[in-house]
């Protein structure tokens, strides 16, 4: 395997793009100085395996390091980092953690929002280690349907982070509260996305009231991503601003204002469900190494995450054939929701109470490779808001004897549920 050695500067950054897909890794180890990916220091002569399609950075501060990287078909370029303005915001989101200490109260609800290819995933990540590294226990909720970080695109996820972020794993191991949404985009169902964000923002609001390490810690908060001349992206993150009441929102790689200047239109009185209109915004410069990606680049990131999901990222975790019987089964498409008012429930979650319209799928019109997720016991009584336990893939479906295969990450089936819930995810997608 080809061996380089780089040597980064003080302040600056070694940017690797491996684009490659497959079994195409990269070892990278700091044999001198001190350096980190995206805020999680490396250990200094430990080798850390990177796999294919996965870009980041080494960046150093004032010490300076060298790094060998042994692998092959990468881009790499040692440039200016602004590393150093993630940080300055995460001292920034630090002193509204010390303000909430003194007045005990919630620590500050941060959202960040931006167009595709924005960089909103790298900057989250600098901050969520940041918080970590200054003694917080920050929680993380990932909206972005599309490309969701913490579990498989189709959902919406919460996790407590506790400990610096692994380099390679990222948001892999780490227990997360998910809920199925079935879509890519909250244009597919506005109505079931709404109520989704009502949920999981109840759940945060039990999370900060009941665990005194969440509460005077920051809480991040990624969203879909905005889309010029769509009304239904960007009410859903004023939706998403409101119910978190958001104390900051930071609005990355949007160069016109246009997005920011809507937000501080909207967010500040225009919207009566905001219960505090104190939101500030902040623009934030798109790192020079987020690249355009290409049309299929999304398509592809999903298969990837898929088979990270069942294989682990070097494509060696195990993975089991499980036979579920049709009599012990049901399979869900969501469809339309309804809200009703209902005056008699309690809780800022319950004001609302659902009636969605959930469609039995026919086994025999399930698609080989299909993503299916597997639902709690409470599913369909809970409807949309019940948790998922995990994921299966169809791999073969036999009518005659009425049955069909699936791949787990489950040895058995004894803690499957008999629900599970059509995504729009196949591993081939």
């Amino acid at each position: 395997m080809p061996s380089h050695t780089y040597n980064i500067p003080t302040l600056m950054e070694l940017s690797i793009r491996n684009d490659s897909r497959g079994s195409l890794e990269l070892d990278v180890t700091v044999i001198r100085g001190r350096g980190e990916v995206f805020g999680t220091p490396l250990e200094p002569k430990r080798k850390y395996t990177f796999p294919g399609g996965y870009n980041f950075a080494i960046y150093t501060h004032m010490t300076g390091c060298s790094v060998k990287v042994e692998g092959d078909h990468f881009i790499w370029e040692v440039k200016k980092s602004i590393t150093q303005f993630h940080w300055a915001l995460s001292q920034t989101v630090e002193k509204l953690c010390l303000k909430a200490e003194i007045d005990d109260e919630v620590g500050p609800a941060i959202m960040i929002v931006g167009p595709q290819n924005s960089g909103k995933t790298s900057l989250l990540k600098h901050l969520l280690n940041y918080a970590v590294r200054a003694k917080r226990n920050p929680l993380f909720v990932d909206l972005d349907v599309g490309q969701n970080s913490i579990s498989l695109p189709g959902t919406i996820a919460m996790i407590a982070v506790q400990q610096l972020l692994d380099p390679v794993r990222e948001f892999d191991g780490v227990q997360s509260r998910a809920y199925h949404f079935g879509h890519k985009s909250p244009e597919d169902n506005k109505d079931l996305y709404e109520y989704l964000l009502e949920k999981i923002a109840y759940q945060y609001n039990i999370q900060v009231s009941y665990s005194l390490p969440n509460k005077h810690s920051p809480c991040f908060i990624n969203t879909c991503e905005w889309v010029r001349d769509s009304k239904i992206s960007f009410d859903a993150i004023v939706e998403a601003a409101c119910e978190f009441e958001v104390t900051c929102v930071f609005v990355i790689g949007e160069t016109t204002g246009e997005l920011a200047a809507k937000l501080k239109e909207a967010l500040p009185g225009a919207d009566a469900a905001c219960d505090d209109p104190g939101v500030e915004i902040l623009s934030v410069v798109k790192a020079s190494g987020v690249v355009e990606r290409e049309p299929n680049f999304r398509q592809s990131s999903r298969i990837l995450k898929v088979q990270q999901y069942f294989k682990g990222f070097h494509g060696t975790a195990p993975t089991y054939r499980l036979k579920l019987s049709f009599g012990k089964i049901k399979v869900f498409r969501s469809g339309k929701i309804t809200l009703k008012n209902n005056d008699d429930d309690e809780g800022p979650h319950e004001d609302r109470s659902p009636k969605e319209d959930l469609h039995l799928v026919p086994f025999h019109k399930l698609r080989l490779d299909t993503v299916l997720s597997v639902m709690e016991d409470s599913f369909p009584r809970n409807g949309p808001h019940s948790c998922l336990t995990g994921y299966v893939i169809v791999y073969s479906i036999n009518m005659e004897s009425e049955f069909m295969d699936v791949f787990s990450t489950q040895s058995n089936d004894d803690r499957m549920t008999k629900f599970l819930a059509m995504n729009y995810l196949s591993n081939t997608c």
